[in-house]
């Protein structure tokens, strides 16, 4: 969690990262919020009425799901949705109010890409609510992003990253304790608090990762 203005809250909840937050239905899956040092993202809202836009939606895995990938989570990021009635926008080509779509897609990647996956799952009414502790697969070397740029990205050709720390949540949406993997060198070692251990790349990917750091990796 951060000590801010808003006082002590999970990192998930910060208000800056609210901003960051796609608004997809509960229960489709975990969702992923992406910070872009350097990158930009891009949002379109295309007409409802407009034929050039595709009417096909990624599927959603599901939380029933034993494990999920970080890919299923970027399909959920970036997948198509349809605004509700009370978030119509004036279309400049229809001269109308439109019930229309929204769609995330990434057009400028950082060189470093900071991926949290949602793990606090919040009531609607606000009382209440559970830790998301799925495990999701996730990349240590070669991930690449270039299935989520808007064709003509300038970061097309250079687009893989590898792993370089997480960050790790255990306990529950209450209380918890953070601990970290980072790579040193060829090595990964396991930070807890004063104590630093030896670590094999097979228990990174473990439900309690929370927060992913990648680096670029340098093109041939």
């Amino acid at each position: 969690s951060t000590q801010s203005a808003w006082g002590h809250v999970p990192i998930d909840e910060h208000p800056f990262m609210e901003k960051l937050k796609p608004s997809h239905d509960e229960g489709k899956g975990i969702e992923l919020c992406i910070t872009f040092p350097g990158g930009t993202p891009k949002q379109d809202w295309p007409c409802a009425l407009d034929s050039s836009v595709s009417d096909i939606v990624p599927t959603s895995p599901s939380l029933s799901d034993p494990k999920m990938r970080l890919s299923d989570c970027m399909d959920i990021f970036t997948k198509r949705e349809q605004l509700s009635e009370n978030d119509t926008f004036y279309c400049s080509n229809c001269k109308d109010h439109k019930q229309s779509f929204k769609e995330f897609r990434l057009w400028k990647l950082p060189q470093y890409l900071v991926i949290q996956l949602k793990r606090f799952k919040y009531s609607p009414s606000g009382y209440g609510g559970s830790k998301l502790d799925h495990v999701v697969d996730f990349p240590i070397e070669g991930l690449d992003m270039s299935h989520w740029l808007v064709p003509g990205s300038p970061s097309l050709g250079n687009a893989i990253y590898d792993l370089q720390a997480v960050s790790n949540h255990g306990g529950s949406l209450h209380f918890g304790h953070y601990t970290a993997y980072c790579k040193v060198g060829d090595d990964w070692m396991m930070f807890n608090d004063s104590s630093v251990s030896s670590a094999s790349a097979s228990a990174i990917i473990d439900r309690s990762a929370y927060v992913l750091f990648y680096k670029r990796r340098d093109p041939s």
